[in-house]
């Protein structure tokens, strides 16, 4: 009879224990994974004139440090600002992710009026269908799902001789 109850005690306490163990392991696989992300921008610095380029001069880019707006397809959204090497470290959930310029984060006739004002002598401004191009566009695009264990993404942006924009024009004289 000492047996039996000492068996039924110890079924109830591993019981206990299979139950704790089953409930722990269904909240651990609804928590969200958060990834380590780094990205880095870089910028384009082009040729503007003189004697011939090098290939090393045709190829430069430099780290940008400044501040950008990071968004999600699930209405997630923050600044971001990068370091002096151009790099931006985060710890983010599964989703799909934009990291756009601040300057961009505006609604477009804001973007527009910002973008086509002061522009002094020699410059022709471009057209609002090629500002509006331009301001769509985000300098990373990336995904990170269930599978990724650390994202790495490099955007580039690019500068123009003379008018810091794809869209106007610099119709002045260029350097010798």
């Amino acid at each position: 009879m000492n047996y039996i109850f000492t068996l039924l005690t110890l079924i109830i306490f591993m019981s206990c224990g299979t139950k704790k163990n089953l409930v722990e392991n269904e909240t651990t696989s609804t928590t969200t994974n958060i990834i380590n992300t780094e990205l880095k921008v870089t910028v384009h610095v082009p040729y503007c004139g003189g004697a011939r380029p090098t290939d090393d001069m045709l190829n430069i880019h430099k780290p940008v440090s400044t501040t950008f707006m990071l968004r999600s397809d699930n209405g997630y959204e923050k600044k971001v600002t990068s370091n002096e090497l151009g790099l931006v470290n985060l710890a983010l959930p599964t989703g799909v992710y934009h990291l756009k310029e601040l300057s961009k984060a505006v609604p477009f006739e804001t973007f527009l009026a910002s973008a086509q004002k002061d522009k002094g002598n020699f410059i022709q401004i471009g057209s609002s269908d090629c500002y509006e191009e331009w301001w769509k566009k985000n300098v990373i695009n990336f995904e990170i799902t269930d599978t990724t264990t650390l994202l790495k993404a490099n955007g580039k942006l690019y500068s123009h001789c003379y008018t810091k924009n794809p869209c106007d024009r610099y119709t002045g004289p260029y350097a010798p």
